[in-house]
């Protein structure tokens, strides 16, 4: 299950309440998780609390970096 917009939103307000951004990302880290391997909710679902989060000045996990891990390779050959 995943949660909808309006509760998406209050936690957001409501991390920025104490303003605990570090647990602002963990949150939408934890949400990108919850929504599993179908991108295309969690596309969904940021650009329906896009504009909260732009009012309270939070970025996304893809402006961020955080959509891949740190040490993501395409290509094991890489190496």
């Amino acid at each position: 299950m995943v949660p909808s917009p309006k509760v998406v939103e209050s936690i957001l307000e409501a991390c920025r309440r104490v303003n605990d951004y570090a647990l602002t990302i963990r949150f939408l880290e934890a949400l990108h998780a919850k929504t599993g391997q179908d991108e295309a909710i969690f596309e969904w679902l940021m650009a329906q609390v896009k504009p909260t989060m732009d009012k309270l000045g939070i970025s996304t996990l893809k402006q961020l970096g955080y959509d891949k891990p740190e040490l993501w390779m395409e290509d094991n050959d890489d190496l």
